[in-house]
């Protein structure tokens, strides 16, 4: 199990409504942008947390994007769509998708006062505000 979103099982009838913007495919957060609109444009969701999937190789390209201007891109695509489709059955999605960010751009932050000053602002409850530091 892990944190995430990397199979999914849909209908290919719904596919054409899909909001996807131009998202590259392979980077973060395409996972996040799938899901809402899976949620967004089925008429069931059913989340297999724990189904067994795996990658072929382990070599992690995705974990190397934190300051790559593609993954900055991709965040950026997220934010337009999610103005376009109905957020409300997956709003906890983006809700834990952004706290999960923000942790780690807090954790790849080299200055120790930004870092203070993230961290507080975090627990304030912008953790959107916080994923978008980078």
């Amino acid at each position: 199990p892990h944190f995430g979103y990397n199979c999914f099982v849909y209908k290919r009838d719904a596919y054409p409504a899909y909001r996807l913007g131009h998202t590259c495919i392979g980077l973060q957060p395409i996972s996040v942008t799938l899901v809402m609109n899976m949620l967004a444009n089925a008429t069931s969701f059913e989340n297999l947390k724990e189904a067994l999937t795996f990658h072929v190789g382990d070599d992690r390209v995705w974990s190397d994007t934190l300051f790559d201007s593609c993954h900055a891109y991709n965040e950026r695509e997220l934010d337009r769509l999610m103005k376009e489709i109905d957020t409300g059955p997956g709003q906890w999605i983006l809700d834990g998708y952004y706290r999960a960010r923000a942790r780690w751009v807090i954790g790849a932050c080299q200055n120790d006062a930004v870092r203070f000053f993230l961290r507080a602002v975090r627990k304030l409850g912008f953790n959107r505000f916080v994923s978008q530091r980078f």
